[in-house]
């Protein structure tokens, strides 16, 4: 599953949050770990959306 698109991060700094959608893992991690220390961020599995 790490290779699939199925990862997003989620990234809050400087009052705002924003997120990158449909990422590898290995994707996500970059993103992470080239993030500025005055921002938090994490990664999270994107979900399939069941709309009923």
């Amino acid at each position: 599953m790490e290779n699939e698109n199925q990862w997003k991060v989620v990234l809050f700094g400087e009052g705002q949050s924003w997120e990158h959608k449909n990422l590898t893992y290995e994707q996500a991690q970059k993103i992470i770990n080239d993030c500025p220390n005055e921002y938090a961020g994490y990664i999270v599995p994107m979900l399939p959306v069941i709309d009923f």
